[in-house]
């Protein structure tokens, strides 16, 4: 694991005295794409104006809300605060705005990769407080990081197996396709969010291209979200000007799918989970079946506590 650094260089000093700007981009930032003021001096070197980029980027919620800012000489480095995948958008640009000299830098050095956890259900701080006695202190030592991510990894994939859903989604679109059974009512993956468009082939050439209005079909279950539940199937409204055609694949959505928000309750199946086999990692055998996750990793069956497994049965998909 490790934390994002990002550099960028001030190649130049100023001529006349005004504005430099610096527009931060991150997908961990608020408010990114974020252009931010500087006010410079006139005849300052590259070290100076550097200098004061490195000020005013550290006096900026947004920005320290996700970096720690920092640097010498011509340099202004971000930090990340997290241990967490790498943010391949994250670049620092900058430029005279009123003032000149500066010669312009669009794009930044991405110095160290980012890396930690990849939607996992627990983060490595809330294991280390749910493993700690009662009345103690969280653990500060590091040693075991890493394998302990490993873990709340492999555990989360082992739900994920184990319900036939996963409980993130990405933040991009997906497209993916479904054959309706019926006219009136179609299953659907698990749906974080209303789709981007329904799109249907009506004449099995594959070419989606009649679209039904939103307005022509209503999500299911209908407060879903409000209780943190994704929408699992779609039925035509009453009005509907179009119905689902039954050719196989006739439908294309585009969304995001999965669930809207990680339920408590899985987050602390996946603590349990991750806690037994941290506690077991030395390897001793085990009697009775075993699984072995898309990582290779072994989850024996007495790795799953049973209130966890309880857990795991309530949230399984079973269409």
């Amino acid at each position: 694991m490790a934390k994002q650094v990002e550099t960028a260089t001030i190649a130049t000093g100023t001529t006349l005295a005004g504005n430099a700007k610096a527009v931060v981009t991150s997908a961990y930032m608020p408010n990114s794409p974020k252009t931010i003021t500087v006010v410079v001096g006139a005849g300052i070197t590259a070290d100076a104006a550097a200098a004061l980029f490195r000020a005013t980027l550290a006096l900026d919620g947004d920005v320290t809300t996700a970096f720690a800012v920092s640097g010498a000489t011509d340099k202004i480095i971000l930090t990340d605060h997290y241990n967490r995948a790498n943010d391949t958008s994250l670049n620092i640009a900058t430029d005279n705005d009123t003032c000149t000299g500066l010669t312009t830098a669009a794009t930044s050095a991405d110095t160290i990769a980012g890396s930690g956890l990849t939607n996992s259900y627990a983060t490595l701080a809330e294991f280390k407080s749910f493993s700690t006695v009662r009345g103690g202190s969280s653990s500060t030592d590091a040693n075991d990081d890493t394998v302990i991510e490993d873990i709340l990894e492999m555990s989360s994939r082992y739900i994920d197996q184990q319900t036939r859903r996963r409980f993130w989604y990405n933040t991009v679109d997906e497209t993916r396709y479904y054959t309706p059974q019926d006219h009136e009512i179609l299953f659907v993956d698990d749906l974080s969010a209303a789709p981007t468009s329904l799109r249907m082939d009506l004449d099995g050439e594959r070419t989606y291209t009649t679209t039904m209005d939103s307005t022509d079909y209503d999500l299911e279950p209908s407060n879903a979200l409000l209780n943190g539940q994704p929408y699992t199937w779609l039925e035509l409204a009453p009005l509907a000007a179009e119905t689902f055609p039954t050719i196989r694949k006739g439908v294309q959505i585009i969304g995001k799918f999965g669930f809207p928000s990680v339920p408590d309750e899985i987050k602390s199946a996946c603590l349990g989970i991750s806690l037994n086999v941290y506690q077991n990692r030395s390897g001793q055998s085990s009697a009775g079946n075993i699984t072995v996750t898309a990582s290779g990793v072994v989850i024996r069956p007495q790795d799953v506590p049973g209130w966890a497994q309880e857990i795991i049965n309530k949230y399984k998909r079973l269409i």
